[in-house]
């Protein structure tokens, strides 16, 4: 859920600061959960969140042009995840097991 933030003289101009929640774990999406960005299509048993404000919009994207929905993520996720996803789930599928491609994370304005 997004949070509004009106302040100081921007309120007087009619000015809305946006501020969403951290949606790391796609607690925030209306539509079906999808882990990691939409990169792994399996539904997570559990629903987790992050009550944390989002720092900017990110996307997962692996060598072999899978891409993940664009999500907000606050600093601590984005910390944790630019380097620390170490394979596509989309690719590292059965027939073939132990495939590592490279996973980068973008930032997306």
């Amino acid at each position: 859920m997004d949070q509004l933030i009106h302040t100081g003289p921007l309120l007087s101009a009619g000015a809305t600061l946006h501020m969403p929640f951290c949606n790391v774990y796609g607690g925030e999406d209306k539509a079906p959960i999808k882990m990691l960005g939409g990169m792994d299509e399996r539904k997570p048993s559990v629903t987790w969140y992050c009550d944390n404000r989002a720092v900017g919009r990110f996307r997962f994207t692996c060598e072999h042009g899978h891409r993940g929905h664009v999500m907000n993520l606050c600093e601590k996720h984005r910390s944790q995840y630019w380097n620390g996803v170490t394979f596509c789930p989309r690719c590292n599928q059965p027939g073939m097991p132990g495939h590592r491609c490279k996973v980068g994370m973008e930032a997306v304005a």
